[in-house]
């Protein structure tokens, strides 16, 4: 009777939180079951009502809330400790769900856990799901990871860079140009400014890189957003984007490189807001 009940994944979920370890029947269904899909929400029945005296007052019970799934949220915890104490088999197991269902809930919710693994597995799995994985979402989670992973900084650089070519989406370049602006180093910087001045991307992908970069704190930051601007001339859009960042600083430079833009620059547009941030810098 009480296997049936339908508190039994929240017991079950309870007891793994608690020892920190899970039944090998657990383990065997997070390896081959599904996650089934939420069961539809089902309209609350109304509360019971109590009386006192000519008051009236509405008891509200306890209840799972309609968009939970229990059977979900105890694979989560028995995935977590897996990864804890069998990272490259929580791998493996994350690896054989994607292929049968590339948006498989349980996993593409928890890359985290992945990234955060000591599995000398797991950078590898994301780069490779950041390249071939046919869900956009996992495609960017794992490219947000792999920029947060333990690896050296300017080799994190290198890898990410080198995922650029085989990126098709707009959203995954400008994803790959994201994390580079996090790492925040001058390799990662000088990446996004390659990436900013060269016309064969796409507007939003070079507007991405030019807010990596007026972003950082880097001491040569104003002459690379001088160098974004002239590699820019294409795009009038882009460029603006440039004038903003520079517009954000008090820097004798800056002020600089906006006076010669409010002055020389092809477009009105850009001549004009060059001009209306040289008015507000207090300088």
């Amino acid at each position: 009777m009480f296997a049936k009940s339908g508190w039994m994944s929240d017991v079950q979920e309870m007891q793994v939180k608690l020892t920190n370890q899970a039944s090998p029947e657990q383990m065997a269904r997070l390896a081959s079951t599904p996650v089934p899909p939420p069961a539809p929400p089902v309209p609350p029945a109304p509360a019971p009502r109590v009386f006192v005296g000519q008051g009236q007052f509405a008891v509200a019970g306890r209840g799972q809330r309609p968009d939970e799934n229990p059977e979900l949220t105890l694979q989560q915890e028995v995935l977590r400790v897996l990864f804890e104490n069998n990272p490259d088999r929580a791998i493996e197991i994350a690896t054989e769900r994607l292929k049968a269902d590339p948006s498989d809930p349980l996993v593409v919710a928890n890359l985290y856990m992945l990234a955060n693994s000591k599995s000398d597995k797991a950078l590898p799995m994301l780069v490779v799901l950041a390249k071939t994985s046919p869900n956009s979402k996992v495609r960017q989670d794992a490219i947000f990871w792999i920029g947060r992973s333990r690896l050296d900084k300017d080799a994190l650089t290198d890898l990410l860079v080198g995922l650029v070519p085989s990126m098709t989406n707009d959203d995954d370049s400008s994803a790959i140009a994201n994390s580079l602006s996090q790492l925040n180093t001058p390799k990662a910087i000088n990446a996004l400014s390659g990436m900013a001045s060269d016309k064969s991307k796409s507007e939003k992908i070079r507007s991405n890189a030019i807010r990596g970069i007026g972003q950082s704190r880097l001491a040569n930051r104003s002459a690379l957003l001088e160098e974004a601007y002239k590699g820019s001339m294409d795009n009038a859009r882009v460029r603006r984007q440039v004038i903003v960042y520079l517009g954000q600083s008090k820097e004798p430079q800056d002020v600089a490189i906006l006076a010669n833009v409010a002055s020389n620059d092809p477009d009105i547009s850009v001549r004009r807001d060059a001009v209306t941030f040289l008015g507000q810098m207090k300088t």
